[in-house]
């Protein structure tokens, strides 16, 4: 019986030993079972190891696509926001165009001849992009700024319009006369401002008028300030919108302390009320 083992389970209590046998071949076969259960329990370890580090791994992929598709979803409601943005500033240009148009018009009903280079109604030069059609309008706009700046606008002081452009009952005697300006009464002293910016062209006594100032403005009108108490510029000036040129008097033809105003334009009196309010 050598391939045979015999194996002895013996008590501490003296009890009777047990014994029994085994075939060698059975413990070599069982060995080889054992070994093989090894074995798979090992493959299955690294399956198990391999399996959870995919899933570590795919886990990381989704983390790093959500980022991606969350860091998209900025970027896409980013660009319609600077989308909306453009749209709005593209409205903005618009609008502005329109109304430097608008500004244009009125100061070509009013004489006033603009550069037609460029210019927004009917222009020969038409820009290719936003940004150029901004600096565009902006060059514009000062075109029109200087423009306005030369042509007589409000009043040339506060006071008391007396007397408007227009037929009016004669104040030194029966009948009617015309009136080629406005009258606006107030206190002696009272300062006197050009209307536009210019050039002085008179100064000085004016027959009725007494002693007056008389504009000269780019923009091809003239402006006269009559009846004045004192005159604080000369010939020759360049004066601008604001700027005081004379005090209010009663020289001349006068029933008493106010400005005669006038506006001219190809030598020839207008309604400067047509030029105080904007119409």
């Amino acid at each position: 019986m050598k391939d045979r083992i015999t194996i002895s389970i013996v008590w501490h209590d003296h009890r009777k030993p047990i014994l029994f046998s085994v075939r060698v071949s059975a413990l070599k076969k069982l060995a080889l079972f054992l070994s093989f259960l090894a074995f798979a329990w090992f493959l299955l370890q690294l399956w198990s190891l391999w399996n959870f580090m995919e899933k570590r791994k795919l886990l990381a992929e989704r983390e790093e696509v959500n980022q991606k598709v969350n860091h998209l979803n900025i970027e896409r409601l980013r660009l319609e926001e600077d989308r909306e943005k453009i749209n709005n500033s593209k409205e903005k240009l618009k609008e502005l165009t329109s109304r430097i148009q608008a500004i244009e018009e009125y100061l070509r009903k009013r004489g006033i001849k603009l550069e037609n280079k460029g210019s927004v109604g009917g222009a020969t030069y038409t820009p290719t992009n936003d940004a150029e059609h901004l600096s565009f309008l902006i060059q514009r706009s000062d075109v029109l700024y200087n423009s306005l700046r030369t042509l007589p606008t409000g009043y040339p002081l506060e006071g008391k319009l007396t007397s408007s452009y227009g037929w009016r009952k004669n104040p030194f005697g029966k009948g009617y006369e015309f009136h080629t300006g406005m009258d606006i009464e107030a206190p002696a002293g009272s300062p006197v401002k050009a209307t536009a910016d210019g050039i002085v062209i008179h100064t000085g006594r004016l027959h009725l008028y007494g002693e007056t100032v008389i504009i000269a403005h780019a923009s091809g009108y003239k402006t006269l300030y009559a009846h004045l108490s004192r005159i604080e510029v000369k010939e020759g000036d360049r004066v601008l919108a604001g700027q005081i040129i004379g005090r209010v008097g009663s020289t001349g033809r006068s029933t008493g302390p106010h400005l005669h105003y006038e506006v001219i334009k190809d030598e020839k009196a207008v309604n400067p009320e047509e030029f105080v309010f904007w119409r």
